[in-house]
């Protein structure tokens, strides 16, 4: 567990100095994934608040000289992984509960394989990538039902695109800047933060109320 924290922090370290974010798409969420089975080893080892920004000066400490970028960008690697492991830390704990009582029962009823709506859950409510729970899995002799899990993300996609598709209906509002009418798409991002900054792409006038679209 160690040796993978210490080459998670390294390869977090090196990712965010060159720019990169923890997020929700393409290699942020690859960094999201790494940082996350990081503090779930940390759990292992008793690390119960977040600690993996706090190895950030040691790396720099040993590697700065001959990689200097990760030096003059110590102090926005720390901010960027440590506000992460918060996020995650908030949900962490109640998702390893869930994932132990899932591995009790099935074992308790001599079955393996954790289903893919349980391993779904572990991911959409508690932040687990799917990486995360096959490795938690593996440690207890079980494995993960991928394709109910690809089932299950593929219905909530379908949902998200259902529910992001905008009606206008209400024949009292008038709208006004809208870009290109009724297809377009929302990405939800309330599990992983409470504020973000977003584009408006239209407005609407109601006799007593305005809407915003962004």
């Amino acid at each position: 567990a160690m040796r993978a924290i210490a080459d998670h922090v390294r390869t977090l370290t090196f990712t965010i100095a060159d720019g990169a974010l923890p997020g929700n798409e393409g290699r942020s969420y690859v960094l999201r994934r790494i940082l996350r089975r990081a503090a779930r080893f940390g759990r292992t080892l008793g690390q119960v608040n977040p600690f993996l920004y706090k190895l950030v000066p040691d790396l720099t400490a040993v590697m700065g000289d001959a990689y200097p970028e990760i030096r003059e960008r110590q102090a926005h690697c720390i901010q960027v992984i440590k506000a992460e492991e918060e996020g995650f830390g908030r949900t962490l704990d109640k998702g390893i509960e869930l994932f132990e009582e899932i591995a009790v029962k099935l074992q308790q009823q001599g079955q393996n394989i954790i289903s893919g709506s349980d391993a779904f859950k572990l991911y959409d409510t508690f932040g687990f990538p799917l990486d995360l729970t096959e490795l938690m899995a593996r440690e207890h002799g079980l494995t993960v039902d991928l394709e109910g899990f690809n089932r299950e993300m593929e219905q909530q996609r379908e949902r998200a695109r259902s529910a992001g598709r905008f009606t206008r209906d209400d024949a009292e509002v008038h709208w006004h800047s809208m870009n290109s009418g009724d297809d377009q798409e929302c990405s939800f991002v309330g599990y992983d933060t409470l504020k973000v900054k977003s584009a408006v792409l239209g407005w609407g006038e109601a006799p007593d109320h305005y809407r915003l679209i962004t």
